[in-house]
Order: C-alpha cells, then structure tokens, then sequence
C-alpha cells in the first residue's frame, strides 16, 4: 500500500521514502491516507517546462533584488552616514515581508513551486532544481546592474527601475496552470464537500497544521528556519567585508556575482545528483550546510580578494543548492497534496528569521567594530544545522534497521 501511495504523490520508491520518515507507525498513516485521496500521478513534463522557465525567470527576479541589496546597503551606509545596523534594516523587513507575510515578491513563491512540483514526479528534483537556476543567474545579474544604476541614477532612481522589472512576475504567473488531470480530479471533490464558507475556512485550517504531526517535517522546518537567520548574512555583508580590507566597491559587489554563478552550477550539478535512487537529498543538505559552516569560519582569515573570491565560490555553490533543495525536501516529506501548507508555513516562519539576519550581523559590527563575529556566528549556526541533519540521519537509519528486523522477525 505504501508503494502505491509514493507512485500516486509522485513520491521516490518506497526504500527511499523510509529514509525520509522517523516514525514508522506515522509512514503507514500518511500513506494510508494518502492512497485514500486519489491523487492523480504527475504527467512528467509537457506545459511543465513552461512553468519550470517562468518560475525561473520568478526565481531571477526575486532573489535577484533581495540578494542585491548588498550593494544597496553599502551606498545606505556612505549616503546617509548612519551605522550598520540601521541600514540593514532597510534591506532585512523588505525580505521579512517577503517571507513573514507573503506580500509582494513573496507572493511569487510558494504557487511556483507548486506548479512546477504537480508536473513532475521522478524528475521533480532536477525540475524544482533547474528552475532554481534562476535565483543564482539573479544573483550573479542584478548586483552589477545595481552598481551601474547606481552611478547612473542614484541609488532612488534604482528603485524606480526595480519596480518595473518585478512587473515581469505577473507575466510568469499567468503561465501557470494546473494539469488537465489534477484539475478535473479537484472539481469533482468540489462537488461532494460542503460549500459553506465556514467549512472551508475550517477545512483548510486543518489541513495546514497537519503538516505539524509529522516528526521529520517538524524537525526539518525548525532547522531550516534557524539557517534563515545567517544564510543571507554573507551576500549583505560580504561586499562591506571585503571593503574595509582594502577591496573596491566595484570588485566588492562582484563578489556576490560569483556567489550566483557558482549557485547556478551548484544547483545544476547537484540537481542531476538528485535524479539517481541512490542518493539521498537529506544527506545532501547536511552536506551543504556543513561545507558552508566551514567555509564561513574560514573566511574570518581571509586577507585578499583572490580568496575572498574563492570563498564567494565555495559558499555560493553549496548555499545555492541548499536553498534551491529546501521544496524538493520538504516535498518529499509531506507529499505534493500538502506541499503549500508546508511551505507556507516554512515561508512565515522564516521570515521572523530572516528579518533579523542582517540587522543582527550589523549590529555585532556596530558592537564589536569588526565583521568576525557576524562571520563567526553566521558558521557555527550553519555548522550546528547541519549536525541535526546529521543526527536526523543517524536517526532514521536505526528506524529503518529496526523496521527491517522486525519484518524479519514476523516472516
């Protein structure tokens, strides 16, 4: 039954779905309940390549303009001669809306990782990988664009332009749609529920806190939300880092530019890793984080931009592929029918995170004169999430082992 219920969510083969799982008693529910909902099998491909390219061009976009900031904020600092802390906020409660509320940019996100997930099922990863693409080409763009416009129009006639680019989403969200087959099996349970409006609003309530009672999501989301609070530390303050060490502005905002090209081959590499059985992707973010919180630590030590530029590599191809494998994950968690919940919720508590990430770092700055101890924080939060990945691992293999014993025993 459980097979049957993985094929129907477009979930991987059951072996691998165990590895995903902590509590057994829990697998055999929501398969159950999943095979009880009939939801159709994904239809790999066709207009979903349509939604994989708009959600990338989404992804550009959004990732783009928040990542960019960076750039921004090292004008704030020498225009309005105000401390670090105060100009990080500028950046850090626009990002926060954008995940704590769901408002503007925000809005882009979690129906594009829907669309895009309801297309595939054996390829889901690489789709929801590639079209993550985006955010690294975003990444590596906008910052260089931010400083010509800069120089060009100020940093408010910047915000002009920006303001007519993000009107490119609502092209890409006229692009998604729902499968012919998805669609017409949601209409027809339209028409057996109640219409009331309280029902629904009671129903929905529901299904988005059901996501809490399974263990695996309810760990993985605290872990990933901690991570909120440094992963955008280095693309804000890395440029101002490198500043104060003698690198140019100009050389300084490039930085994050190689953050997002090695992003895109980061996700691209580890996107085709994702598609062989063998492979675990929980294993794979633990691995990412680990290699990040390394890299940040080291980068306390860093002196010249060539190593500077070096660490921009490093940390832009693993923390790119972490962000981009966060939908995969949580996907392969909770199945497609609660993927939205799910990240709904990831988005809203992030954004608590998020919002103080960089206000914290500028702070330790404004507290301490120097950019060590942000660095040196932002390493050991990632070190010590990727740990409770590993943990979770170690975890899940001795449930695993014990369910096998067990079957054993019963045969």
């Amino acid at each position: 039954m459980a097979q049957v219920g993985d094929q129907l969510l477009g979930e991987h083969p059951t072996e691998q779905k165990l590895e995903l799982t902590l509590d057994p008693g829990e697998r055999l529910t929501e398969a159950v309940q999943q095979d009880n909902e009939d939801v159709p099998q994904s239809p790999e491909g066709g207009w979903g390549w349509v939604c994989v390219t708009a959600r990338a061009v989404m992804m550009g976009i959004v990732f783009g303009i928040m990542y960019g900031f960076g750039v921004v904020y090292v004008e704030l600092v020498d225009v309005f001669e105000t401390s670090r802390t105060e100009a990080a906020w500028v950046g850090s409660v626009a990002t926060g809306a954008l995940h704590f509320t769901g408002t503007g940019l925000g809005l882009a996100m979690v129906p594009a990782v829907v669309a895009v997930s309801s297309y595939f099922r054996k390829r889901r990863g690489f789709a929801l990988s590639l079209s993550s693409v985006g955010a690294g080409v975003g990444t590596m763009c906008f910052p260089q664009l931010f400083r010509v416009l800069i120089e060009a129009y100020g940093w408010r006639g910047l915000m002009l332009v920006l303001s007519g680019v993000a009107l490119n989403l609502v092209v890409c969200g006229a692009l998604f749609r729902m499968p012919a087959q998805l669609k017409k099996n949601l209409e027809s349970k339209e028409h057996v529920q109640e219409a009331g409006f309280g029902s629904r609003f009671t129903r929905l309530f529901k299904d988005f806190f059901t996501v809490i009672h399974n263990v695996s999501f309810t760990v993985i989301l605290a872990t990933i939300t901690t991570t909120y609070l440094v992963y955008i530390v280095p693309f804000v303050h890395l440029p101002d880092l490198a500043r104060l060490t003698g690198v140019t502005k100009g050389n300084a905002s490039f930085l994050v530019s190689i953050m997002g090209i090695a992003g895109i081959a980061g996700r691209l590499v580890f996107g085709f890793v994702s598609t062989f059985d063998c492979v675990s992707i929980l294993s794979c973010h633990a691995c990412m984080l680990l290699v990040c919180g390394v890299a940040t630590l080291l980068c306390t030590l860093i002196k010249t931009y060539t190593l500077f530029a070096v660490y921009a590599t490093v940390h832009g191809a693993f923390i790119g592929s972490y962000t981009g494998f966060i939908a995969v994950v949580i996907t392969e968690i909770v199945g497609l029918h609660q993927t939205a919940n799910a990240l709904g919720m990831l988005t809203f508590l992030g954004g608590i995170f998020i919002m103080l990430a960089s206000p914290l770092a500028g702070f330790l700055y404004d507290t301490t004169g120097s950019y060590l101890t942000s660095f040196y924080f932002t390493g050991v939060v990632f070190l010590i999430c990727g740990l409770v990945y590993v943990g979770l691992i170690l975890h899940r293999t001795r449930q695993r082992i014990y369910q096998q014993d067990s079957t054993h025993i019963a045969d």
